[in-house]
């Protein structure tokens, strides 16, 4: 598998989705972009403060963006998902139906793995492996990863309430076959239901893990999660 390995992936968003959060933001009306925030340096902020954009020294980049709920979180974030699914390449078509009777039978001497235990389940076969843990979604086959997650969250100053007020979400794409030299893109996202909606949209160039941190914590200084 030339793709970073699952594990690897894994790894990655479970750290952009540990911790609890910064500044409540319910009433946020622009970002707070600190000049650096780890690795990241700011380039840009735009005039009405609603977007801010981030680089660091492996050509990673980092778009802030401040934006209102229109609906539900979840609808509001499936516009930024079609933006990032649109820089990645269609699938290769399947085998040609010369092979099938092959491909057939190499399927049944593949191996094969279910397992479910408390809150996770894996099913693997051949190439493909599905990974459930809790609400932590993973995808993987030989040229890649999919991984989402979302979930109600608790506002910050509100960790005793029975109410989760607010939402977090993940969407990353590692790809063997991302234009431009990505190895991936995706987005964190989080706020109050209600709106407004932190989200921190990822292109990376380089493997480096450290940045999901940076990422969380400027996610969590704006969205109060």
């Amino acid at each position: 598998m030339k793709s970073p390995s699952l594990a690897l992936w894994t790894s990655a968003a479970v750290i952009m989705l540990a911790g609890c959060g910064a500044n409540h933001a319910a009433q946020r009306t622009a970002l707070d972009c600190p000049p650096t925030q780890g690795t990241l340096k700011r380039t840009s902020v735009s005039a009405d403060g609603r977007t801010c954009v981030y680089a660091d020294a492996d050509g990673d980049e980092v778009s802030l963006r401040l934006i209102p709920v229109v609906g539900t979180p979840r609808a509001t974030l499936s516009p930024i998902e079609r933006e990032l699914q649109a820089l990645v390449p269609p699938a290769s078509p399947p085998p040609a139906a010369a092979h099938r009777d092959d491909d057939e039978a190499a399927a049944k001497n593949r191996d094969r793995a279910d397992i479910t235990l408390p809150g996770v389940r894996i099913q693997a076969t051949g190439e493909k492996t599905n990974v459930q843990v809790g609400t932590l979604h993973v995808d993987a086959t030989d040229n890649g990863a999919v991984i989402r997650e979302a979930r109600d969250a608790r506002l910050m100053g509100e960790q005793l309430s029975m109410q989760r007020r607010g939402y977090r979400a993940s969407y990353i794409v590692a790809r063997n076959d991302l234009p431009g030299g990505l190895t991936s893109v995706g987005y964190e996202a989080g706020g109050p239901k209600t709106g407004p909606l932190t989200v921190a949209i990822l292109k990376m160039k380089s493997q480096d893990q450290v940045i999901h941190r940076d990422v969380r914590r400027l996610v969590r200084r704006n969205g109060g999660i």
